[in-house]
């Protein structure tokens, strides 16, 4: 068996890789909270909240679902229902549901889950809103 000769890692290379292991915020702004998950299928999943003019934006992504399959989707804000929509999958894969809700004072948990009507499978997530 030939052995290869040892090679040091140049810092180009090492800083390639270290950014290739964080987690992508390219679509975050300051202030924003971003969960993700994975469901059944390999189906990927993303919660984010964002300050909004005094309110709460409560943005779900559900993306490299089948085409065509119907999801019911239930965001809860502590405890307390402000959404519950069913949603097509659309030709890429993905749905999205938005959702402009009251701003309470303190700390609120965001809770929310789709569920697949197709399979039964279901997803859930959930983040804290410190503002």
């Amino acid at each position: 068996m030939k052995l290869l000769p040892f090679r040091p890692l140049t810092a180009g290379t090492l800083l390639f890789v270290a950014a290739s292991l964080l987690p992508s915020v390219s679509d975050a702004k300051d202030g924003d909270v971003i969960t993700r998950g994975r469901c059944p299928g390999g189906v990927k999943t993303k919660l984010k909240a964002s300050p909004e003019n005094g309110r709460v934006e409560v943005e779900y992504e559900i993306d490299q679902a089948r085409p065509g399959d119907r999801w019911r989707v239930v965001i809860k804000s502590n405890g307390r229902t402000i959404l519950r929509t069913v949603r097509k999958v659309n030709s890429a894969g993905n749905v999205e549901v938005r959702k402009l809700a009251a701003n309470a004072s303190g700390t609120e948990t965001i809770r929310v889950r789709g569920k697949n009507l197709r399979t039964g499978h279901s997803c859930t997530l959930s983040l804290k809103v410190p503002f």
